[in-house]
């Protein structure tokens, strides 16, 4: 996990007593302003889960069970540690074979994987003392036959990995980064677009091979920082790596881009982000302003039908950690389903939080994790489980602007129609729902059997009523 780095390197509540405005059965929603997402096909094992380290009990593996997790990510497996010596690639080192007995875990378990590809050998290196960095040109041609039998050795059983993303957040200059560190470090502060073009010759240079081994393979732009907005700032040069990607003829040779999105706590209740003029009062998690910058680039350069991966997301706090700090937690946990629930409305491919176990010292998410070091279970895991039952193999299908002050998003799961509701000012309201809901989940997985089952607060609620495949809201039998 890279923060931003230009900050990082450069240095509930009373309820509502209206009664519900409950509409004749079988009476039509009313009116939406539908805003539909450019990809809404759905993987059939859902698309939501969480990265962990490592894959096996010490990680936490126990504790996602039952949850219906779907993904998760690993970072990673290094170029170096199979080819340290041109030529002569060597499977069975020890870190492999660590990371494959994970790999099998995960498969095991029913997760998908997110496999991170990324460290160059020396022999490989662009420059010597970059090993987070980019390839020499000449070895491009290496690195393609190295990820050519990658792709056809753990594209089959039992791993059945099909997403590889390419170093993880390549968008940072080496030299405001630990060079040897987990991250990417692709960026050059002295190119107009970051170095983004070095990074698309890497990915022209393997998307062939990649394919060749294996046709269903996708290839993930490395989960990209994108810090910033150059849209908005002049002087977010290292947002432009993405679009140096696309100038340099890259679009062709990635099927998503991996992206990371994350706000700040700003106290009980709050969270912003404002290089992505975000925040929880006004638009709701950042999701939503990246994934449209990222289309909006993607359909400006004609790279149509590519992919979003949301492979971290969370809410930040420097200074929290593993301290315990309630207000955060308490945020963190009514952030999860806001956060996972936008993901999805914008049509993300896959949409990972970060992440579910925190280091020893609490400083690798600066407690974003929904366990501490322990495994204890932080509030935020709770939330977790109630997103995963309610969203995770959903659809999308409109945001409901109807309600001022209130984020409405529905999804299609199954047999269920489902609204994830809350307020941005996180005062309780009341709205005039279709007809009377079926169910109405809280955050901890309970229902709410109470008469003002249409209050709504900075706590989503799950709304639900049957689903019959058409736009037709059910009553609630027998009551």
């Amino acid at each position: 996990m890279q923060l931003e780095f230009c900050d990082m390197h450069l240095i509930s509540k009373k309820l509502a007593g209206l009664l519900m405005a409950v509409a004749l059965a079988f009476a039509s929603p009313a009116s939406t302003n539908a805003q539909s997402p450019a990809q809404t096909t759905t993987p059939p094992n859902g698309t939501l889960g969480v990265e962990m380290r490592p894959i096996n009990a010490e990680g936490g593996l126990a504790q996602l069970a039952n949850t219906g997790t779907s993904w998760t990510r690993r970072n990673a497996l290094l170029w170096s540690d199979v080819e340290p010596v041109e030529g002569q690639r060597n499977w069975g080192a020890s870190a492999i074979t660590q990371l494959e007995s994970e790999l099998r875990n995960a498969a095991t378990n029913g997760l998908k994987t997110i496999l991170i590809v990324r460290g160059a050998p020396a022999w490989a290196l662009a420059n010597p003392a970059a090993a987070c960095g980019a390839i020499n040109p000449a070895k491009l041609p290496a690195f393609a036959a190295f990820m050519a039998a990658l792709v056809a050795r753990y594209s089959a059983a039992p791993y059945g990995i099909t997403h590889y993303e390419m170093w993880n957040e390549p968008d940072v200059d080496p030299a405001l980064v630990n060079t040897d560190d987990e991250i990417g470090c692709w960026g050059d502060q002295t190119d107009p677009y970051y170095g983004g073009a070095t990074y698309a010759a890497m990915l022209k240079a393997i998307y062939p091979s990649v394919k060749a081994a294996n046709p269903a393979a996708r290839v993930l732009v490395g989960g990209l920082v994108l810090d910033c907005n150059p849209n908005d700032d002049t002087t977010c040069l290292p947002g432009k790596f993405l679009e140096g990607i696309l100038y340099a003829g890259g679009g062709a040779a990635f099927d998503a881009v991996s992206v990371h999105s994350y706000d700040w706590f700003g106290g009980p209740g709050k969270y912003s982000n404002g290089k992505w003029a975000s925040g929880h009062d006004t638009t709701g998690p950042t999701l939503q302003a990246k994934a449209r910058y990222v289309r909006d680039l993607l359909a400006q350069y004609g790279a149509t039908g590519k992919g979003i991966v949301f492979s971290e997301i969370g809410i930040i706090c420097y200074l929290c950690g593993n301290t315990g700090n309630n207000a955060y937690e308490e945020t963190k946990m009514h952030y999860v389903p806001q956060a996972m629930a936008t993901a999805l409305a914008t049509g993300a491919e896959i949409a990972l939080w970060y992440n579910l176990r925190e280091n020893s010292s609490g400083a690798g998410g600066f407690g974003t994790a929904l366990h501490d070091f322990y495994l204890n279970e932080r509030p935020a895991m709770l939330a977790y489980r109630t997103t995963m039952s309610q969203l995770n193999g959903a659809t999308f299908m409109r945001e409901v602007t109807d309600y001022p002050g209130i984020k409405v998003f529905e999804f299609v799961n199954g047999s269920r129609k489902i609204w994830a509701a809350w307020t941005l000012n996180g005062e309780p309201q009341s709205i005039a729902l279709p007809s009377r809901p079926n169910k109405v989940t809280m955050l901890n997985g309970n229902e709410d059997a109470r008469d003002q089952l249409n209050s709504v607060s900075f706590s989503v609620r799950f709304f639900e009523w049957a689903w019959t495949g058409n736009r037709v809201y059910l009553p609630l039998l027998g009551h």
